[in-house]
């Protein structure tokens, strides 16, 4: 690769754009953090919750409080990291179109 030394780099033009554009995408990108850290907060909230469920439903298992010897567990489709990832084009849109 060529090496770019002080002169030439002080001679290439860049394009910002003005103040008030520079403050609208500050201003949303502000908005969309907001959101996002709330969406965290609330998944973080909603993991806590369900390992506290998990915790209580085999700590009464192993107790003796509940009998799952009859329990039937139903057919389910294991979710995969890959599927986990994808959203559908739908959610996506909508997504993008509350924002």
């Amino acid at each position: 690769m060529p090496r770019i030394n002080q002169d030439e780099l002080s001679t290439v033009m860049v394009a910002f754009p003005d103040k008030e554009e520079q403050i609208e995408i500050a201003d949303y990108l502000d908005r969309a953090c907001d959101r996002i850290n709330s969406l965290k907060q609330n998944l973080n909230s909603s993991i806590d919750l369900f390992e506290d469920l998990k915790n209580k439903l085999i700590a009464d298992t192993v107790t003796g409080k509940i009998d799952v010897r009859n329990v039937t567990i139903p057919d389910y489709e294991p979710v995969t990291e890959d599927m986990a990832d994808t959203t559908p084009d739908s959610e996506a849109d909508e997504a993008e179109e509350q924002e």
